[in-house]
């Protein structure tokens, strides 16, 4: 159970912080963040199709939905700063 807290802890954590420097990012760093959101909701999709017990997928669907918000923060931020007429990054 302390390990479940714990996990979601840092997900939330993790996005949070993430969410909150997006403004401050370049659109280099945009792009780079994007990819490893990409990864990370990869990686934590294939662990949830292995897991069998109801607290992890738990845990894991928390954070597939918090990395899938993120993901798409970033790219919301990537089309409204990145690929406007007035791009100059």
């Amino acid at each position: 159970m302390k390990a479940m807290i714990c996990a979601l802890a840092l997900a939330g954590l993790f996005t949070s912080q993430a969410h909150a420097s997006i403004s401050n990012m370049s659109c280099g760093q945009l792009a780079d963040a994007k990819a490893v959101t990409v990864a990370k909701i990869k990686t934590v999709s294939a662990k949830l199709k292995d897991a069998r017990n109801s607290d992890k997928i738990e845990v894991l669907k928390n954070e597939k939905e918090a990395l899938t918000d993120l993901f798409l923060d970033l790219d919301s931020e990537i089309k409204d700063r990145c690929m406007g007429d007035d791009y100059n990054d």
